[in-house]
């Protein structure tokens, strides 16, 4: 297995990622509602986050 071998598999894993990723956001653009119980968990950890840091 060469470099290129292993470079030409890394490629088309990421490329499907992002296709994948495109897809994921097609379809919570189609359907608000998955927004909701996708957008208020990030948020919930971004707050834990941001509370983690300043409590240093």
């Amino acid at each position: 297995m060469s470099t290129a071998d292993v470079l030409s598999a890394i490629s088309s894993i990421v490329t499907a990622s992002i296709s994948w990723m495109g897809q994921f956001t097609t379809f919570i653009g189609t359907y608000p509602i998955v927004l909701v119980f996708v957008v208020l968990p990030l948020v919930g950890f971004a707050v834990s986050i941001l509370k983690r840091l300043l409590t240093f």
